[in-house]
């Protein structure tokens, strides 16, 4: 009988029987990794809020602040509340917020439940950017929207995007935030999340001399310079361009004008006056 200790179908019982042992250990092993994940149970905002202050916190989805009533948001602290096996500095870490406050620019990160902006400063938020641990991030998306003073609801961000404004001193007014398993479809709309002042196109001021008249006050973007139906001729015409975040831009014009012909290109006014 112990010969058949070394036999083809006795040494495939034993293959059996190891892979099965390891199997249950790898389970077993598998269930104890995911107890000892850390698990959102909840998210609550609490907002303070011009002439009012510290208001009580909301819940997940819900809305932090007021709208309607033109008041600005110049703090906000959002508690994460996990369960699981963690230690103090996983719990105070497992989110972080910054907010970009009027005057100041974007402040360095609070983690959880710490006061993002400002108190007794009359300084408004003007945009958000909250993240989770890398623990979290890999099992669950932060959405954030603001309310912000003359655009109102903004679209969705997640995970440190940008939410609100910049350029526009445009204070935020209310927040909403989730916390919602990845892979989850977002809350609600995702379109411009974030509106950047230094995006949008250049403007273009100028303004005209006319006959019997002289010079005019400047008008922008298309508006007329200048008269119709009077019969007064313009004579000349000076511009400037500004483009926010762009630096220093200027505007060249060049003029055809009667006796003289095309004249140079110039940075300040075409034409002739007096003339």
């Amino acid at each position: 009988e112990q010969k058949l200790d070394g036999t083809p179908e006795n040494i495939e019982s034993q293959n059996v029987q190891l892979a099965s042992s390891e199997e249950a250990s790898g389970a077993i092993a598998a269930d104890s990794a995911e107890s000892n994940l850390l698990t959102v149970k909840n998210v609550s905002v609490s907002a303070h809020v011009q002439n009012i202050g510290w208001m009580n916190p909301v819940g997940s989805g819900k809305v932090a602040g007021t709208t309607g009533r033109g008041l600005n948001l110049e703090a906000l602290k959002i508690s994460l509340e996990v369960d699981g096996p963690s230690s103090q500095e996983q719990v105070a870490n497992a989110l972080s917020v910054e907010a970009h406050v009027a005057g100041i620019g974007w402040q360095p990160a609070v983690g959880n439940g710490g006061p993002a902006g400002t108190t007794g400063q009359s300084r408004a938020v003007e945009a958000l950017r909250v993240r989770l641990s890398g623990e979290l991030s890999a099992r669950y998306t932060v959405w954030y929207r603001v309310h912000s003073a003359e655009f109102g609801w903004l679209g969705w961000a997640c995970d440190g995007a940008e939410a609100g404004s910049a350029g526009y001193g445009r204070a935020v007014q209310a927040v909403q935030v989730a916390v919602l398993p990845k892979g989850d479809p977002a809350p609600g709309d995702t379109s411009t999340p974030f509106v950047d002042r230094s995006s949008e196109p250049p403007s273009v001021s100028y303004r005209a001399h006319v006959a019997g008249i002289g010079w005019q006050g400047s008008v922008s973007d298309g508006a007329v310079a200048g008269t119709t139906g009077q019969g007064r001729a313009l004579e000349a015409l000076s511009g400037s361009v500004s483009w926010y975040g762009h630096g220093s831009s200027s505007l060249e014009v060049r003029a055809h004008v009667s006796n003289v012909g095309w004249q140079g290109w110039t940075s300040g006014a075409a034409g002739t006056t007096g003339r």
